[in-house]
């Protein structure tokens, strides 16, 4: 029986892909950095025709994980007249069957040094900008 694992930064032998994986938190980590607070929905409109949406929420957990980012819950609770409580409730714990537009992400003070100390060394010698194979 094969299990295949179809997953961008996984090749088809199985062997993860570093340089595209490391790309692809890099990036993620850039528009989290940009867009403080923004929830993982947003995150599947912006990237959705490159990405599907459980690639996406993993590389986040992976950020998670890393402890470049924090993934919380928010959720609006009913709110009655005279009653003085937010109407908010915040949770650290999230789980996959969380919905997407509940999860918001935030970036941690140190998430590029995090990310820089992590990932393999060698990956980022060339320009994030430049296309890697015309440069």
């Amino acid at each position: 029986m094969l299990n295949l694992n179809m997953r961008p930064w996984i090749k088809i032998n199985g062997h993860v892909h570093k340089r595209v994986r490391d790309y692809l938190l890099a990036t993620l980590l850039c528009h989290i950095m940009m867009k403080t607070g923004c929830s993982l929905k947003s995150l599947y409109e912006r990237y959705v025709p490159a990405l599907q949406p459980m690639h996406i929420r993993d590389l986040v957990e992976v950020l998670v994980k890393m402890g470049c980012v924090t993934m919380r819950k928010i959720r609006k609770t009913s709110c009655k007249l005279f009653e003085d409580e937010d109407s908010i409730e915040i949770e650290d714990a999230t789980t996959v069957l969380d919905e997407a537009d509940e999860l918001f992400v935030d970036a941690e003070v140190d998430a590029v040094s995090k990310l820089a100390s992590k990932i393999d060394n060698g990956t980022f010698n060339f320009d994030l900008f430049k296309c890697p194979c015309h440069a």
